[in-house]
């Protein structure tokens, strides 16, 4: 009947699309990690999605080892398909729905995100780090903290966990090590930053101070 055969043409059609854009499914999951980012430092790094290359998309698809949907390749020949895909990336609707796909697949890494990250302990983390290991994620949680404190509408329950993760590297840490941090301006400044608010002048005069050590000041610049 025709109430049947349209059905199946739109099945059909269905398949077709979903075959077609599956091949971008890839710039909407979590970047494969790989070498130093699988290794200790991992729990503390936040994923991010693959970089789209559109030359890198197009010339990925004209290599042999590309394995189209069955799909396509039923209907359409494999030259003509990556046509199809040059035509696609280039035409008007292909950025806003890539950029709306990504914006997606980017809060949804984030929400995961935030879910294990605050489930770090950074007692028993910082207990199986070695110094120059405490040091590199010390640098990792540092840049969080900034990067959370850019974002419009900072998650405060992150940034609070950051904050005291950061606070504990930094006292694990040797103290001609923490000393050599604070004179550095850049950092100085990015610890000002970070945990000097208004109401806390006087952190802020220690911080600006570097020829004050912390044992003088008698308490640490993170609390």
């Amino acid at each position: 009947s025709a109430t049947v055969n349209t059905k199946i043409l739109r099945r059909h059609f269905q398949e077709l699309t979903e075959g077609f854009l599956g091949i971008f499914n890839v710039y909407f999951k979590q970047k494969e990690t790989k070498g130093a980012d699988c290794g200790y430092a991992a729990k503390f790094m936040q994923p991010h999605l693959p970089q789209y290359v559109e030359q890198d998309l197009i010339s990925t698809l004209m290599g042999p080892s590309v394995a189209f949907p069955k799909v396509l390749t039923d209907c359409v020949e494999r030259a003509k398909l990556v046509e199809l895909y040059y035509k696609f990336v280039h035409s008007v609707n292909f950025k806003h729905w890539f950029h709306s796909r990504r914006r997606l697949a980017k809060a949804a890494l984030r929400r995961a995100w935030l879910d294990t990250r605050l489930e770090v302990d950074i007692t028993a983390s910082i207990a199986s780090l070695d110094e120059y290991e405490r040091t590199d994620v010390y640098e990792i949680v540092q840049k969080q903290v900034l990067g959370e404190m850019q974002r419009l509408g900072p998650d405060k329950k992150l940034l609070h966990k950051l904050q005291g993760d950061l606070d504990a590297l930094f006292q694990s840490l040797p103290k001609s090590l923490q000393q050599s941090i604070m004179l550095n301006p850049q950092s100085s400044t990015t610890m000002k930053q970070c945990y000097v608010s208004s109401e806390d002048e006087a952190l802020a005069g220690r911080l600006s101070a570097p020829e004050e050590t912390f044992e003088e000041a008698g308490k640490s610049p993170f609390r």
